[in-house]
This record gives C-alpha cells, sequence and structure tokens, in this order.
C-alpha cells in the first residue's frame, strides 16, 4: 500500500477523534510486526501471543504482553482495562 501503514492510519483517527471529542485514551492491540506502527502511536499498546504462542520481539516502551491468541488475547486485555475504570 505504498508509504501507508496501521500507524498512520490510527493517527488520521487519533485526531478526527480528537477534534470531536477533546483529550482521550487510545489502545492498540496486534500481535505482529506490522502492527508496530499502530502499537506506537497509541497510549496504551498490547501485544496478544501469535499462534504459536509465543510473542512477536519488539522494543517499545509502555508496551503489555496478555497471554492468549489473537481474540482470546485480545478480549483479556479489554475485560482488564475496563474492570481497571
Amino acid at each position: 500500500m505504498g508509504s501507508n501503514d496501521k500507524g498512520k492510519a490510527v493517527a488520521m483517527l487519533i485526531e478526527l477523534f480528537k477534534r470531536k471529542l477533546g483529550e482521550i485514551m487510545t489502545i492498540g492491540l496486534g500481535d505482529s510486526l506490522n502492527d508496530l506502527p499502530l502499537l506506537s502511536a497509541v497510549d496504551i499498546p498490547i501485544l496478544v501471543q501469535k499462534p504459536e504462542g509465543q510473542w512477536e520481539e519488539m522494543d517499545l516502551p509502555m508496551l503489555q504482553r496478555v497471554e492468549g491468541i489473537g481474540p482470546v488475547g485480545w478480549r483479556w486485555a479489554i475485560e482488564e482495562l475496563i474492570g481497571q475504570t
């Protein structure tokens, strides 16, 4: 897709939401290196396990690694975040 990536798309969405709502807290979930730009663009980056049960190697400040593969990990992460509010 040329010079586009998930991080650029998320940054555009964040800006649109901020214009409408003011300051917001953003969360991103991913499981592979192609999610790194997305995870870099959000306030709370969360990495779930890959189908083999491992986490992708990433060095990103504030990155949270959660157990659970794919949707199971995403669900667990969101339930934990909702429970913290």
